[in-house]
């Protein structure tokens, strides 16, 4: 079994057996649902366990968080849905999860589609989840021998229509209860594995009917879990935001709020967390930011040490927008003009709502520069969190960077300039900056023979490589300077010509 390959269970707990199992467990889960494979591990060692994130033990950490505590940790509000709950909320309101769908971009679908599978449309997908819808509905029914022959009677009759291709509508999918209650969705789907591995163990006539269908089932979810979740043939952090998207559609954001805000002081109760993060969008900071602070209070009552204060972290996304054709001339040539000037509008927006928000409310606010690097670098961001901070006082900042590059040197970079654009101090965060954790060896031997990048980056990166050799003395200064000079020759050769050899200031 896939359960005792990997997993374990101490003090009444799951676990991945080691490290070095740990990452193809990771393969494993972005490729199909784990939720059987632990629900199987619970019912072979009868532990009654709750559907918890499973990572390997260690003893020493374990002991460090029960003495020390968490100072802090944070929750991408938007971001921290299973795959497999996004799944069932889908099932349980398909008619709700079909309009989100047709508000959605339709070439995006399209390309997210076909890396599933080529020939998967939004229509097929729909069509599988229709059926799916009922094989669940029909699934949790067995709880008995004459209940589980009429249900393989019954998905026996509708698989015919299915592989027609003939329409569902909701009754025939399983229609029915629309739950909100996403505890009550998940204790279903435990119950419904205990259920067909309780009939495996006595072997029931109708196990075999039983367990093709359940197959059936989960081939279905796969399909819809690869569209939610990242492997390792996803790349790009466009990759991942529109995934990541994809996993909240047509979900009410208030019982999700809850049921997010519930999930995190459920896993840190047992320390002495200090403060809990919210990381959200400027757009949602303006216009749920009040009712967020009462879901949060709501959720924290009847804790006897109180609760984590909670900071909001408001997002700058670094979405690249090229000026249209109407703009005149001057404007086009402005590097990064739009973004610019987008960033500037959100930011004066942001400021009277965190004024009006912070009369309201005693909560912690800090900014984040986030989403794709490769579109707007640090220098973009910097005046905006300066000016940020001057309005309003507030010095709690995180930087993402270092995570998408195109060159390992532009990774690096980017880290450097938002420690120095963005003026970061104590108590400031870059995030993730992988960058310069990468071993280059490493990632020479993991790229393609050829990296193709702009020249003016490319520049810039070796501008960065000459500036840091320069500062130490080293003896590869002069090597750069080759390098670099034909690059730049390139990019300014023809202002050079012009001006008779001469830089124009």
């Amino acid at each position: 079994y896939l359960g005792e390959e990997y997993l374990c269970i101490r003090n009444q707990r799951l676990f991945v057996k080691n490290t070095e199992v740990f990452s193809r467990w990771q393969n494993l889960r972005s490729r199909m649902s784990t939720l059987p494979v632990k629900y199987r591990m619970l019912h072979k060692e009868g532990v009654n366990g709750r559907n918890m994130l499973v990572h390997p033990h260690s003893s020493c950490m374990d002991e460090y968080i029960s003495r020390v505590g968490l100072n802090e940790c944070h929750l991408h509000l938007h971001a921290c849905m299973t795959p497999e709950l996004s799944w069932l909320l889908s099932l349980n309101n398909l008619s709700s999860y079909e309009r989100h769908l047709m508000k959605a971009n339709k070439d995006k679908l399209k390309v997210l589609y076909m890396a599933v599978h080529p020939e998967l449309t939004v229509e097929k997908m729909l069509h599988r989840m229709r059926f799916a819808k009922f094989l669940r509905t029909e699934l949790l029914s067995i709880n008995d021998k004459g209940a589980a022959k009429n249900a393989v009677l019954n998905m026996w009759e509708k698989y015919k229509d299915f592989v027609q291709y003939s329409a569902f509508d909701d009754t025939s999918a399983g229609g029915g209860e629309i739950c909100p209650n996403m505890e009550k969705l998940e204790w279903q789907e435990k119950k419904m594995w205990n259920d067909l591995f309780s009939m495996a163990e006595t072997n029931e006539p109708c196990i075999n009917g039983l367990l093709f269908f359940a197959h059936l089932y989960l081939l279905i979810q796969n399909d819809y879990l690869q569209l939610c979740r990242m492997n390792e043939s996803n790349k790009g952090f466009d990759a991942f935001q529109v995934r990541a998207h994809y996993s909240s559609l047509g979900n009410s954001l208030d019982s999700y709020y809850e049921w997010a805000f519930m999930k995190m002081l459920n896993n840190v109760s047992s320390s002495n967390t200090n403060c809990v993060e919210i990381r959200i969008t400027p757009h949602l900071f303006c216009r749920s930011g009040v009712r967020l602070t009462s879901i949060w209070r709501n959720c924290c009552k009847g804790r006897r040490n109180g609760f984590p204060r909670l900071i909001l972290t408001v997002h700058f996304l670094k979405n690249l927008k090229r000026p249209g054709k109407g703009i005149d001339s001057e404007v086009k040539v402005e590097r990064y003009g739009e973004s610019r000037r987008r960033l500037k509008r959100e930011c004066g927006g942001l400021i009277q709502d965190v004024r009006s928000l912070r009369q309201r409310c005693d909560i912690g606010i800090s900014i984040d520069g986030a989403g794709n690097e490769l579109h707007v670098p640090p220098e973009v961001m910097a005046p905006v969190f300066r000016h940020f901070e001057r309005e309003t006082g507030i010095s709690y900042k995180t930087y993402h960077c270092g995570e998408d590059f195109y060159h390992l040197v532009s990774g690096i970079r980017a880290v450097y300039e938002g420690v120095k654009f963005l003026d970061l101090k104590q108590g400031n965060r870059i995030g993730h900056a992988t960058a310069i954790g990468i071993s280059p060896k490493l990632w020479r031997e993991e790229i393609p023979g050829v990296v193709v990048m702009r020249q003016g980056d490319w520049l810039l990166d070796l501008l960065f490589i000459w500036k840091l050799l320069s500062e130490n003395c080293h003896k590869d200064v002069l090597r750069i300077e080759q390098i670099m000079l034909p690059v730049a020759m390139k990019i300014f050769g023809a202002a050079l010509s012009n001006e008779g050899g001469g830089v124009h200031s």
